[in-house]
């Protein structure tokens, strides 16, 4: 893995923390699921308020067998670096001037500068998540690169809040905008 920040930085960061059931499901078939399932709070559905009148529950449970929890990407995190850790993987820290070079290529492979030495990673493929801002999106040649963008005309703020969670995900409408309630654990909620 190679990652531009410290570990203590992408650990510091805050990120959304609902789990669909495929992705909890991918963790535990990966053994990455113990501490998912001991802090992780598992939810059958989701509550929808509209108008702060009126609100409906829908049990994902009930009608299609499936659950989602809540879990932060932060404690995901970790729990990848721990596995990494365990198995001996390589994985730079605060790399800097990241280059995939020939990736359309049989021979792929990454430049870049670690502690100050330049380093070359040969490879037999590259995952490009990064994200779009990331260098590797921009190293798909234009031709062959594919995009899709939803833009909305609004933006909203992310507030972590030392307060007990509402007993369920809630996503609310109301004619002043769109808020989101969900826990984090038993004594931090993430609005």
């Amino acid at each position: 893995m190679i990652e531009k920040h410290s570990r203590a930085h992408v650990l510091s960061r805050i990120r959304a923390g609902i789990l669909e059931q495929t992705t909890v499901d991918l963790l535990r078939s990966n053994g990455l699921g113990a501490r998912m399932d001991t802090e992780g709070h598992a939810h059958d559905g989701m509550r929808i308020v509209w108008g702060a009148l009126n609100s409906h529950y829908i049990d994902c449970q009930q009608h299609v067998g499936k659950r989602v929890m809540a879990y932060g990407q932060t404690q995901i995190q970790q729990d990848l670096f721990d596995a990494a850790d365990r198995r001996g993987a390589v994985l730079l820290m605060e790399a800097t001037d990241v280059q995939p070079v020939d990736i359309t290529g049989d021979k792929p492979w990454v430049q870049l500068r670690h502690r100050g030495d330049a380093v070359r990673i040969d490879c037999d493929w590259i995952a490009n998540c990064d994200g779009f801002h990331g260098v590797a999106r921009q190293a798909i040649p234009e031709v062959l690169r594919r995009e899709f963008e939803k833009a909305y005309p609004f933006g909203w703020p992310g507030v972590l809040s030392r307060t007990a969670p509402l007993a369920d995900v809630t996503y609310i409408n109301h004619p002043r905008g769109f808020a989101l309630a969900s826990m984090r654990s038993s004594t931090l909620s993430r609005y």
